[in-house]
């Protein structure tokens, strides 16, 4: 789910055009530039729950001769997991960096479909006010947001089912 997240908060970024972004907090050392952002993964809390989430029944067409063969699909939660995502957004001023922050709030959304079509829930839950004093020519002021993204590792069973009436057959 890392991998999902930092590149949903980073193609965000890059099409709100905070750019250069940074995934490598050595990067942003080293290559900063007036205005950029950084997106630092946490460490994923996993918990195991092992419960049923939803229910689909569904056919499998026919071929040829043989019959549609009705199934049910249950889908299980395995492990539910939550990841705290650290993103910088820096500008040449408060201002700046307040317009950037506002519209990548705005744009972040409530959920995303991860690769196995999974909701991903997010929110976002602090933030904090940053000021680098290395330059005295160019200021640089900003903020940290910390943004929770809640999901889980899923696993599909499939239930053949019987249909038609069965009756049963007496022994005499």
């Amino acid at each position: 789910m890392i991998a999902y997240c930092r590149d949903y908060v980073k193609n965000l970024l890059m099409g709100l055009n905070i750019i250069p972004v940074y995934t490598r907090p050595e990067d942003a050392n080293i290559y900063k530039g007036l205005v950029y952002s950084m997106v630092e993964p946490g460490r994923e809390q996993l918990k195991y729950v092992n419960q049923r989430v939803s229910k689909e029944d569904s056919v499998i067409p026919a071929e040829g001769d043989q019959p549609e063969i009705p199934i049910t699909t249950y889908r299980y939660k395995i492990y539910e997991s939550t990841l705290p995502m650290y993103v910088t957004i820096i500008g040449k001023n408060l201002t700046q960096a307040e317009t950037f922050r506002q519209s990548f709030l705005t744009g972040l959304g409530n959920r995303f479909m991860d690769p196995s079509n999974n909701a991903v829930l997010i929110e976002a839950t602090e933030c904090e006010t940053l000021i680098e004093t290395g330059s005295i020519q160019n200021p640089r002021e900003g903020y940290l947001l910390t943004i929770m993204f809640a999901g889980g590792v899923y696993k599909d069973k499939i239930v053949h089912r019987i249909t038609g009436d069965i009756v049963p057959v007496p022994e005499i």
